[in-house]
């Protein structure tokens, strides 16, 4: 129920509820509801599926929300994990077998980007 995508600058949350959409209510609606109660918090996505081990991808409060990332919704049925999760952690597909595996790790704090030149 989520994709990786590097190119959307937002982590996109599914705007609508139902079966159709495999959630019982807008994960959109929820984040916003849960906010105004408890207000500044850790967003958390527990990644995994039958045959892997679960994995938490926590986003602090100032990663998630305006000026450093944005969360948004959107009319699909998958969350887009975008900017705000590159920003902290390693994605690595592994396309080199009979099925695609995807590895996920936290960005080692002393990491800096560079642009390097030719």
């Amino acid at each position: 129920l989520a994709e990786f995508d590097s190119g959307s600058s937002c982590v996109m949350l599914p705007d609508a509820g139902g079966t159709a959409a495999g959630f019982t209510e807008s994960p959109f609606r929820a984040v916003l509801e849960a906010h105004a109660r408890h207000g500044a918090q850790t967003l958390v996505v527990v990644l995994g599926g039958a045959d892997v081990t679960p994995v938490r991808v926590e986003l602090p409060y100032h990663s998630w929300t305006h000026p450093q990332g944005c969360i948004a919704p959107y009319a699909g049925d998958k969350l887009i994990l975008g900017d705000p999760v590159f920003r902290r952690y390693v994605v690595e597909h592994d396309l080199s077998g009979a099925q695609a595996r995807l590895g996920i790790g936290l960005l080692s704090p002393s990491y800096a980007p560079r642009l390097i030149l030719p």
